[in-house]
């Protein structure tokens, strides 16, 4: 009975091995098949591809891998995946595939189908398709869906921007905070009453809108920038449906911008909304105190304190945070991670 015992011991070992064996081994292989055949991209005829595919088609080509982009029903299919690009939905109730693209015969063959959004985190794809999403936060999510979370990260041209201007350590003691009054930003328009005036008493708040060659040379010159945006989105008490289940009785959406990458690139102090406390979600974290200065709405004169404190250790934490933005999010790393999530789907 022991030998037995031990000899199904040893049958059921191998047999772990082999299929954890065979399952890297079927991960790699889907990589090297994404890398091989190549990415399709589909977005409507009036639109363009969004900010975050530039990225991704941008580091696309740094690895080498083969993409098109389509603004057609005429799909490849001897690509390994199609990337449905949404960029011109916001609140997405999509509940057939044929709404946004003919997926006709797709399903008879081994190409897998995903799609991207940047509008905001409330936005929701009815029909079962991996979502790669941005703004996604830890206290609003949706029951069954597969999302994976983005960052707008960094494209070349703000990379390339960044290395025309002198990014020395002589900074004027100026904040920037120069934002387009869109009616739809209830973030930064509250932000006007209970952060801006505790840093207005120690430092010159620019907020004058300018060209992007002015709004750039600003970024070199100033010691930081707050980089907060988006809105509060409150949970109905009332009849109201809404798609994605609350933690908390009130939630932040579309809380990424360029801005905050912008500010990075160019070693301009991030100061943002506490990440962690708000649940703010990206694929790598940054970390408050050492890559940007992090707010609390329930009490932003302390925060403001505690920033202003912190002075002698801006140039630093600004320095970090653009070597932490490049290493994670420049559009080469943003690809590979792009190509290892779609092979894992």
């Amino acid at each position: 009975m022991r030998i037995y015992k031990g000899q199904l011991i040893k049958v059921m070992l191998i047999w772990i091995f082999l299929k954890f064996k065979k399952e890297v081994s079927i991960f790699v292989m889907d990589i090297s098949q994404i890398k091989k055949r190549g990415i399709i991209f589909s977005t409507p005829k009036e639109w363009n591809v969004q900010y975050v595919t530039a990225c991704i088609i941008q580091g696309l080509k740094e690895l080498d891998v083969p993409f098109s982009i389509v603004k057609d029903n005429l799909i490849d299919m001897s690509k390994a995946v199609c990337c449905v690009d949404l960029s011109q939905y916001n609140h997405i109730h999509i509940h057939n595939k044929n709404e946004i693209i003919n997926f006709g015969g797709l399903e008879n063959t081994d190409m897998k189908l995903v799609a991207i959004s940047s509008s905001d985190n409330n936005s929701l794809l009815d029909v079962n398709i991996p979502l790669f999403a941005t703004h996604e936060v830890r206290d609003y999510y949706f029951e069954g869906k597969i999302r994976i979370p983005m960052g707008f990260g960094l494209s070349n041209e703000i990379i390339d921007s960044s290395k025309l201007y002198d990014l020395n350590d002589t900074r004027e003691i100026s904040i920037l905070s120069s934002h387009k009054r869109t009616g739809n930003q209830s973030i930064r328009d509250s932000a006007e009453f209970s952060i801006v005036p505790h840093f207005k008493k120690h430092f010159f708040v620019d907020n004058k809108l300018s060209s992007l060659e002015q709004y750039y040379k600003r970024l070199s010159r100033y010691s930081a920038c707050l980089t907060y945006c988006g809105c509060f989105l409150p949970k109905p008490n009332t009849d109201i449906k809404v798609p994605g289940v609350y933690k908390t009785e009130t939630v932040i959406v579309r809380w990424d911008c360029w801005k905050i990458w912008e500010s990075f690139a160019f070693e301009c102090l991030v100061i943002n909304l506490d990440f962690d406390k708000y649940g703010f979600i990206l694929p790598v974290m940054p970390v408050e105190g050492e890559h940007y200065l992090g707010i609390d709405l329930e009490d932003p004169k302390s925060s403001c304190e505690r920033i202003m404190d912190m002075r002698s250790k801006w140039r630093d934490i600004a320095k970090a945070g653009k070597k932490w933005a490049i290493e994670n999010y420049s559009p080469k790393i943003v690809a590979q991670r792009f190509i290892e999530n779609l092979a894992l789907l």
